[in-house]
């Protein structure tokens, strides 16, 4: 029997394939798509070198290095190495939050930071901070679920999980 990984991949690259012809940056969805399917396929060492190399291309890019420090977490490494990239993800979003303040793809992102460095208030708070900015964008609702998940606060992340789930498809209509 095929393993998970071995399984998922070729769905993946067909999915790529279909979706390619839409994208206006290759480059970032095939990363994007690359990491996430790495990361569900539990190789974890295969989306590390990914990240590591998007990290070294763009050094700024505060979403390659949240996933970088998520991959070092999900892999089991140490928590001097992630504890380390999570500061360095903290920062690198801070930077650019001085910079964009009304960026609240940024901010949300800070907010899971924060969190999966499990400094949970801060975290609960930029993630409040990026639904104020941005209201009705659906990737900031999934965003703040994903910051209250990871606080275990399960009725608060089920229902900006149902906030996020009504605003998909009210844009449906």
């Amino acid at each position: 029997s095929k393993k998970r990984g071995e399984m998922i991949i070729p769905e993946a690259m067909a999915y790529f394939n279909q979706a390619l012809p839409f994208v206006s940056d290759t480059s970032t969805y095939l990363a994007e798509l690359a990491g996430n399917t790495l990361i569900s396929a539990y190789q974890y060492d295969r989306a590390i070198a990914l990240y590591e190399q998007r990290v070294a291309f763009d050094p700024r890019n505060y979403i390659d290095q949240y996933k970088l420090s998520r991959a070092y977490q999900l892999a089991g490494k140490g928590s001097a190495v992630w504890s380390k990239a999570f500061e360095k993800t903290i920062t690198l979003i801070q930077r650019e939050l001085q910079l964009r303040p009304q960026n609240a793809l940024a901010a949300a992102y800070l907010g899971l930071a924060l969190s999966r460095y499990g400094r949970y208030p801060e975290g609960e708070a930029n993630g409040k901070r990026a639904l104020r900015l941005a209201p009705d964008d659906l990737t900031i609702k999934y965003k703040l679920a994903n910051i209250y998940s990871i606080q275990k606060k399960k009725n608060e992340a089920i229902d900006a999980l149902a906030q996020a789930i009504k605003t998909r498809y009210m844009l449906e209509e």
